[in-house]
């Protein structure tokens, strides 16, 4: 399935959108997850072969760009197995490599790219002082089960240094056993989406890609469609690979690519499938094929930029990054329509026809120009070399390590404290309250979820020091009761144990002093970071938190480099920041939600509930018009006017940034759905805000929440400077007092249910 090379690039008639990382990001940890080869063939049903045999339009007879790319990566590849394969630990006990080259088509390039591979680990071999023996190679060959196996096996090398076997089946889901393979190779195969995105073929949706056949000049809804799908399919590609890969093992993917600096339209790749979408229409018009047709053909390629597949492997975590590199293959004008149609032939003859295929290409050869080439005389494919890390799971013992950062509210129960100043946050746990009676009513399965103890285990994340805390639990606790006291089949209404959880700083002596005396729950309190692990394996039975899940688990370092594009000097949180600011928050964000959905997803029972309140931005309005980036952007006009009297230095200013973001709900359910652990049953926006800002309030309520982190950064002399300070300028700007419809502050009430393990 070896994509040519041509196709370097995708498309739009504007410089790529920012995405947020959400979109991009990740499933889910699946090598944590219990393994999907049960189901693998029927998740990924669509396949798109490259021409099979040897005629004329083949792919064999027509894949010379793609072999431009396998040459122009061979002494890379080379020199990353002589440096990072580690032939002391991947050695079996038959003294055995195993190497396997995904989406192989039919040949011949794929036979190049595994003899460098074979040959560069012979050589690494060869200079060891402590192997006198080379291994045997067995070498497996996958592809689609619809791919020309039969011509992949009659051109076979006679002389191959290799045992090899042909592997059917989609690489987005597992094709090997556990810690088998020791290399793994990709070249432009992984452009192909598992599936045409379903947004982009659905009449109804915003999405829909009426009148073209790629994302090439498509509105952004279609190019985040695209995004999505690619972000979703890396995910299930890494979790599978990691899961087959020994640990210290290698993969090289080779990857056409967008260049981040111009438009994609103008790239290579999308101007010839524009050309053939354009074809297909004239066509339309002469009445040889249907509109309908036309508009419900996507072709199921995918180009990422650099920056967009980094972050993909970052968050997966899974890998480490070795190196990734950027290599220019020449292209000319000749060939470029055997090349195209050796790749598409297959999708267009599936929807179209045979005669309509002929028909499509000779108006596509008749139309192409130089200037089409000229535009991007090279190709963009990127060379990524990743090494497979230890298992997560052998690291969970680490993992309160791994979130050393932590943002307590402002404990005791003073004129500061959180516990005098949150009513703000309170409403919001009010509002909720018939959502949530409304939920466990209709979705929480107590003949199901019941255990042997008859104990119901609820869990409050990011707890602070109550009373919205004990509100909010004493909410689920009653429902509970209500609903098995509306149940015919339980007599008795079980016993709660209910878990307080925040960070191991939290002021935990206030919360249990707090505790209502005549509470219907045993209680217990958890310290510890819940983007971490907190609780064994399926022993809860209902999550809850509020407002707690915009606190990132640590600042993005990339914004307090000073070397960074994204550096943040000057300010202190994203509001009118550069977008690679705002990138960097929101990758964070992407990452630790994935954490915080992994290690929920393995605590909760089958069928159990999470009910998560979020602050959030809508998708119809800028950040920096939202409510709390505004004030966030006030206080940091307070500290910036300290900096210019001496009262803080420039350089503890620069070096600050709240760690707090705000998604919107599109992003939110992004990130719950590549998961794939939850069903979603429900986002509702609460909506409660007063009309009117109390000043004296709200500075006492933002205090409490930031307090923290601004004390432990300029000490506590300056606290009462600042916030005086921030009460006068909110006083004195009425935008911020008298609220519009639009600026109202934006929280989302999430109903998840956990389900079972693929």
């Amino acid at each position: 399935m070896h994509l040519f090379t041509t196709l370097a690039a995708g498309s739009s008639s504007t410089l790529r959108p920012f995405l947020p990382a959400s979109v991009l990001p990740t499933r889910r940890h699946c090598g944590l997850r219990a393994a999907l080869e049960d189901k693998k063939n029927n998740e990924f049903p669509e396949s798109y072969p490259m021409n099979g045999g040897v005629g004329a339009y083949s792919y064999a007879q027509n894949s010379k760009y793609q072999r431009g790319s396998v040459e122009a990566a061979k002494e890379m590849i080379k020199e990353a197995i002589v440096k990072k394969f580690d032939i002391n630990t991947p050695s079996t006990p038959s003294n055995t490599i195993f190497v396997a080259d995904l989406g192989c088509s039919t040949g011949p390039n794929t036979f190049m790219a595994v003899e460098n591979i074979v040959d560069a680990i012979k050589h690494k071999y060869q200079l060891s002082k402590d192997h006198d023996e080379i291994p045997e190679f067995q070498v497996f060959f996958n592809d689609h089960s619809s791919n020309d196996f039969n011509t992949l096996f009659k051109s076979f090398p006679p002389e191959r240094k290799y045992f090899a076997a042909g592997v059917p089946g989609s690489f987005y889901g597992r094709l090997f056993p556990k810690a088998t393979a020791h290399v793994f190779h990709s070249s432009s195969s992984i452009n192909w989406l598992s599936k045409v995105p379903k947004e982009i073929t659905e009449k109804h949706s915003t999405a829909w890609n009426k009148g073209r056949i790629h994302y090439t000049n498509a509105p952004k809804e279609v190019v985040e469609a695209y995004a999505t799908q690619h972000a979703m399919d890396m995910e299930s590609f890494l979790c599978a690979r990691a899961e087959e890969l020994v640990v210290g093992g290698l993969m090289v993917l080779l990857i056409a690519a967008v260049p981040e600096v111009i438009y994609s339209s103008d790239t290579t790749i999308g101007s010839q499938i524009d050309l053939l979408g354009c074809c297909l229409m004239d066509m339309v018009k002469m009445r040889l094929v249907s509109e309908a047709k036309v508009d419900s053909i996507n072709v199921p390629l995918y180009f990422p930029s650099l920056k967009e597949s980094r972050a993909i492997y970052e968050r997966n975590r899974l890998f480490s990054i070795e190196s990734i590199e950027g290599l220019d293959i020449p292209i000319s004008v000749q060939a470029l329509t055997l090349t195209l149609r050796a790749a598409l032939e297959g999708v267009f003859e599936e929807h179209f026809g045979n005669d309509m295929v002929d028909e499509a290409f000779y108006r596509y050869s008749k139309h192409l120009r130089n200037d089409i080439v000229d535009k991007n005389k090279n190709t963009l494919v990127l060379c990524v070399v990743l090494k497979r890390k230890p298992n997560y799971r052998s690291m969970e013992d680490k993992r309160n390590d791994e979130f050393p950062e932590s943002y307590p509210m402002n404990g005791g129960d003073g004129a500061y404290s959180y516990a005098q100043n949150s009513k703000y946050q309170r409403g919001y746990v009010e509002a909720g309250k018939e959502m949530i009676k409304e939920a466990i009513v209709k979705k929480f399965d107590i003949n199901v979820l019941s255990g042997p103890l008859n104990s119901i285990f609820v869990a409050d994340l990011g707890c602070s020091t109550g009373p919205n805390t004990f509100l909010a639990v004493q909410n689920i606790v009653e429902a509970l009761e209500h609903k098995y006291q509306l149940s015919k089949d339980h007599d008795e209404i079980p016993e709660f144990q209910v878990f307080f959880n925040d960070h191991s700083s939290n002021d935990f002596n206030t919360l249990f002093k707090s505790l209502p005396p005549k509470r219907k729950y045993l209680a217990a309190g958890v310290p510890g970071s819940f983007y971490g692990r907190l609780f064994p394996k399926a022993s809860i039975h209902i999550f809850h938190s509020s407002h707690s899940l915009n606190w990132l688990s640590k600042v993005p370092k990339e914004i307090m480099n000073r070397t960074s594009p994204a550096w943040n000097k000057g300010r202190i949180h994203y509001k009118n920041a550069p977008k690679e600011v705002v990138e960097a928050y929101s990758t964070q964000y992407a990452m630790d939600m994935e954490s915080f959905l992994f290690a929920r997803g393995e605590e909760l029972v089958v069928g159990g509930l999470m009910v998560l309140l979020i602050a959030s931005v809508p998708d119809v309005i800028l950040s920096s018009d939202f409510t709390i980036c505004t004030h966030l952007e006030l206080l940091e006009s307070c500290l910036m006017d300290m900096e210019k009297m001496g009262l803080v230095s420039e350089a503890n200013l620069d070096s600050i940034n709240l760690p707090l973001y705000f998604p919107s709900p599109k992003e939110l359910m992004v990130a719950i759905e590549r998961n794939r652990r939850f069903t979603i049953e429900s986002i509702q926006e609460l909506g409660i805000q007063d009309k009117q800002v109390n000043v004296q309030l709200l500075t006492l309520t933002l205090r409490a929440g930031l307090g923290g982190v601004l004390e432990k950064h300029f000490g506590n002399i300056i606290m009462d400077e600042v916030f005086d300070r921030y009460s006068k300028k909110l006083a004195n700007t009425p935008t911020l007092l008298n609220l519009n419809e639009n600026q109202k502050t934006s929280l989302l009430s999430v109903l998840l249910k956990c389900k079972a393990n693929d």
